[in-house]
């Protein structure tokens, strides 16, 4: 028997599954002095036999042939596969096949989610999808009915015609825990749950409700109410205070003129009848004043023997008035007060003594300063004086003494100057938030140290300082409660923040 060798090289390409062929490019040759090839056949995977494979139709018997064919895939499985190819010679003999493996990718038939914890594969909630090829888009509602609230992830994942399901895929969120109980507390917490409770229907948070306080049996003064809330999850929010103010009865009164004796000590006006507002009247003697302005104060007593700040009223006891005064005004600059004064005319006038009288160092004015006056003139004058750097925590209080040549004085009227500063108000917004917390300080902003976010777990993952207002934060957190402690001179303020992703 004659042997001979036959050898052929063929290559193809994949093409898109939507065309369910392959193309095929095939070099055919035998070697020299043998018969030539009269046919070729393909078949996938399983070998049917010499003969009984689908034929593919060459140009005509040949020593070499070149080939190009489109193999029709329609009916294969998504998956690996193999295509086998051999060729005829004239004898009838055929070659060996020469194998090229390819794959087909399976459509995707099903789909399934589950929340948190996998139930096992196949075991997860279904959803319908339209059979698509490995990169299925579809959209889908989820129901979270039954979840509680707090922190969640939903689990997605698909099967494909081979029955292998692919990896899932995990997209977390977050769940508004309802509001199921509050309660509220005077002054002192009594302990989380033990406050006296308030009726509101379960809502979402945040929920807004409205109830009366009983406030029978608190003493007259200030008192704070306190108001938390408790989530389905049984944990109580941080509470919310608000300050309120219950009025006593006016048990006492007495008055004073310029200077104060001492509380309990000035002359006593008699009350009719006991109530939070009285009205007094009362005909007081001025006979044996000096000529000039004076100031009668008048302060209360109520039921817990507490004395009120004092009233002050203006008069003049007249006399030919050495000085015309037609203004006398005080304004705050920072921390220095600016006095400003106008007169009309002047007789015999010497000077002006400035007085200040600062309520937390007593009731007493003391000189602090002088302006020289004009002697005799009939024209206006403005005279000006600067108390500078002054160390009062609220009012102070100014008059100006006028000094004639013969040492006889009257008063100006007693302005006032307030170095309070200015309430600090605090906004932190929007809450929740996706994306970032806005934190505005209006007021005593420079009473602001530091901002830290504290996670639920009480650890420490932010802290700012050093910062300009508004000022936005919080878009690197990821999605879960935190709280925001924020740093004073003086007190250290808390809010609960939700970031939703």
């Amino acid at each position: 028997m004659k042997y001979f060798n036959e050898k052929m090289n063929f290559f193809f390409r994949r093409l898109l599954r939507q065309s369910a062929s392959l193309m095929l490019c095939c070099l055919f040759y035998s070697v020299a002095g043998a018969q030539q090839i009269t046919a070729m056949e393909y078949f996938f995977d399983n070998d049917p036999g010499t003969g009984n494979a689908t034929q593919i139709i060459i140009p005509s018997p040949a020593d070499t042939i070149t080939k190009t064919a489109t193999i029709n895939t329609t009916g294969l499985q998504g998956g690996n596969h193999v295509l086998f190819v051999r060729t005829k010679l004239a004898n009838g003999f055929w070659s060996l096949y020469e194998p090229r493996e390819f794959f087909i990718k399976p459509n995707i038939i099903g789909a399934e989610y589950f929340f948190d914890s996998d139930p096992g594969v196949g075991n997860g909630i279904s959803f319908a999808v339209t059979p698509a090829f490995d990169l299925a888009t579809f959209i889908s509602t989820i129901n979270t009915t039954g979840l509680p609230g707090g922190n969640h992830t939903v689990f997605i994942r698909t099967k494909d015609e081979t029955g292998k399901w692919s990896l899932y895929q995990p997209r977390e969120f977050f769940i508004k825990p309802n509001i199921i109980a509050a309660e509220y507390f005077f002054d002192t917490d009594p302990g989380v749950g033990n406050g006296i409770s308030i009726s509101i229907a379960p809502a979402f948070e945040p929920a807004t409700f409205i109830s009366t306080i009983n406030t029978a049996g608190l003493p007259g003064g200030n008192h704070i109410v306190f108001i938390r809330t408790k989530d389905e999850s049984g944990k109580w929010s941080l509470y919310q205070p608000r300050e309120f103010y219950i009025k006593t009865n006016i048990i006492a009164a007495e008055y004073f003129i310029d200077t104060d004796p001492g509380v309990g000590n000035a002359i006593p006006l008699v009350i009719n009848t006991l109530s939070d507002t009285v009205s007094i009247d009362s005909t007081i003697t001025t006979g044996l004043l000096p000529y000039g302005t004076h100031y009668i104060f008048v302060r209360t007593k109520d039921a817990r023997n507490v004395w009120s700040l004092y009233e002050p009223h203006e008069f003049t006891v007249t006399d030919p008035l050495p000085v015309e005064w037609l203004s006398f005004n005080a304004e705050r600059k920072n921390t220095d007060a600016l006095l400003t004064w106008v007169t009309g005319s002047e007789k015999n006038c010497l000077r002006f003594d400035v007085e200040r009288m600062i309520p937390e160092n007593g009731t007493a004015f003391y000189k602090i300063g002088e302006v020289p006056g004009n002697g005799n003139a009939s024209a206006i004058h403005q005279y000006y004086f600067t108390d500078s750097n002054v160390k009062c925590k609220g009012a102070c209080y100014y008059r100006i003494r006028q000094i004639d040549l013969n040492g006889n004085f009257i008063f100006s009227k007693i302005v006032a100057v307030n170095f309070d500063k200015e309430k600090t108000f605090i906004k932190l917004y929007p809450n929740p938030s996706s994306q970032y917390f806005t934190l505005d300080v209006t007021g005593e902003s420079e009473d602001v140290l530091s901002v830290e976010i504290i996670n639920s777990n009480g650890q420490l993952v932010s802290s700012y300082s050093n910062l300009s207002f508004p000022y936005r934060f919080g878009n690197d957190l990821k999605a879960g409660t935190y709280f925001v402690a924020i740093k004073k001179l003086t007190e250290t303020l808390r809010f609960k923040i939700v970031k939703t992703k």
